[in-house]
């Protein structure tokens, strides 16, 4: 993240947002992270900046693998 502009307290923050999801919802199933925003008794702001965090990750992972991808097909 720190590559792509972000600073250090967004970064910490993304974090922070990020383990707070894991104790309390599966992150490898999207459908469980949107229901436990939504269910959860927070305010919409909240709400959104947990759903960013949780957008960072999905990017992140989804470069990764596709990354990993490449280099599979590259192979000879």
């Amino acid at each position: 993240m720190k590559k792509n502009g972000y600073t250090d307290t967004t970064i910490k923050a993304t974090g922070k947002r990020l383990r707070h999801l894991q104790r309390n919802c599966n992150l490898h199933d999207p459908e469980d992270v949107k229901g436990y925003i939504a269910n959860k008794e927070c305010s919409n702001a909240f709400k959104e900046t947990l759903i960013e965090a949780y957008a960072r990750a999905l990017h992140y992972v989804r470069l990764r693998l596709s990354c990993e991808a490449l280099s599979e097909f590259r192979r000879p």
